[in-house]
């Protein structure tokens, strides 16, 4: 009796942690969905806001092309496993929302999750938009991001036509920068105003008279401007938004600048031998 009162006690005991697994497993599931569909949610507001057509049809694939995901180990990397595929998806993108509970994956998850990213896209086979939950950002700043990282995936599905036979890393990176940040900036200024138009304009006045004197653009000065943004786009969620938002308006500056003091033809690659000169020397990452 006693041995069959201990087997009943063992199964009880499995079934519960079963069913406590499966609780854990449904709950992170619910929460990954959430997490998706705030950053969704977000990249369709800042693209009806602008009306912007590019960023419109960067949700649509969006929308079209992701499976909700979640980390998994791999000794070689990143790596994420679908956990909810909807049929009729034409492109295999893994859409991975990111909980703290993923750092005890595996120590590339580990560092994901610690690092100072709200959002990045890791292309591969499968190539993956991770995305962090969405506390730290406001709602129009997340959804900036998601269509800046959502551009990068869009680019590599459409077959890399804008980056050629290139091989370069660097320059690579480069080219699939100037094309985010244009559509960012573009969208930033949308949703700026006149207000934003006069900050731009005093920034690039800055940067070309160290620009004319030394051949170097300065590096951003977030305090000059911080209280400003905050009044224009909103008060920031974290630290880390008030240096997102410094970096792109830094970006934009140095656009704003080199749209007005080069030639019409010579802006595009202006723009381009300024990322990638940022690039190689750190001062971007």
């Amino acid at each position: 009796m006693k041995k069959i009162a201990a087997l009943l006690v063992v199964g009880l005991l499995l079934i519960v942690g079963s069913a406590q697994v499966s609780a854990y497993k449904k709950d992170n599931l619910e929460l990954r969905k959430k997490i998706s569909v705030q950053w969704l949610a977000a990249g369709d507001e800042v693209a009806t806001a602008t009306k912007n057509e590019d960023a419109m049809v960067i949700m649509k694939f969006l929308r079209e092309s992701a499976y909700l995901s979640q980390p998994t180990f791999n000794a070689g990397g990143l790596a994420a496993k679908v956990i909810q595929a909807p049929t009729g998806k034409r492109y295999h993108l893994c859409f991975v929302p990111l909980l703290s509970s993923d750092r005890n994956v595996s120590k590339h998850w580990q560092e994901a999750v610690d690092e100072n990213q709200s959002a990045f896209f890791l292309e591969g086979v499968n190539p993956l938009v991770v995305l962090k939950e969405s506390g730290k950002f406001s709602r129009t700043w997340q959804g900036l991001i998601l269509i800046h990282e959502g551009g990068h995936a869009l680019m590599r599905a459409d077959g890399e036509n804008m980056l050629g036979s290139t091989q370069d890393p660097l320059l690579r990176k480069s080219i699939e920068e100037f094309y985010a940040y244009q559509l960012e900036t573009a969208m930033v200024e949308k949703l700026g105003g006149q207000a934003y138009q006069k900050l731009l304009q005093e920034e690039a006045v800055r940067l070309e008279k160290s620009y004319f004197k030394q051949k170097i653009f300065l590096m951003p000065d977030y305090a000059r401007y911080y209280g400003r943004l905050e009044k224009i786009f909103g008060r920031s969620n974290s630290k880390f938004e008030v240096g997102v938002r410094g970096s792109v308006f830094w970006i934009n500056s140095v656009f704003h600048l080199i749209d007005t003091t080069c030639k019409r033809e010579e802006r595009e690659q202006c723009k381009l031998d300024f990322l990638l000169s940022a690039y190689k020397s750190g001062s971007m990452q």
